[in-house]
C-alpha cells in the first residue's frame, strides 16, 4: 500500500491550479482552426502566469516548508 505524501488540501489547491492552467488554456489561445498561427495579447500570459507561479509559491511554503526568496 503506498503512502500519501500530500496533504488533502494541498492536492486540491494543486488541482484548481492545473483546471485553471487549462481554462486559460482555452480562453486565451485561438489555435483550434488555425494552430501555427494563433494569436494572444502578452499581458494576458503574463497574467495567467503570475497567478500560476503564486499559487504555486503558495503550496511550496505551506505545504513544503519552503522559503521563497524574492
Amino acid at each position: 500500500m503506498a503512502n500519501t505524501r500530500m496533504q488533502q488540501e494541498d492536492v486540491q489547491a494543486l488541482l484548481n491550479l492545473r483546471g485553471s492552467l487549462i481554462a486559460d488554456h482555452t480562453r486565451l489561445l485561438d489555435g483550434a482552426s488555425s494552430p501555427h498561427t494563433a494569436m494572444v495579447k502578452q499581458s494576458d500570459v503574463s497574467r495567467c502566469l503570475t497567478y500560476a507561479i503564486k499559487s504555486i509559491e503558495e503550496i511550496l511554503e505551506t505545504a513544503g516548508g519552503v522559503q521563497i526568496k524574492r
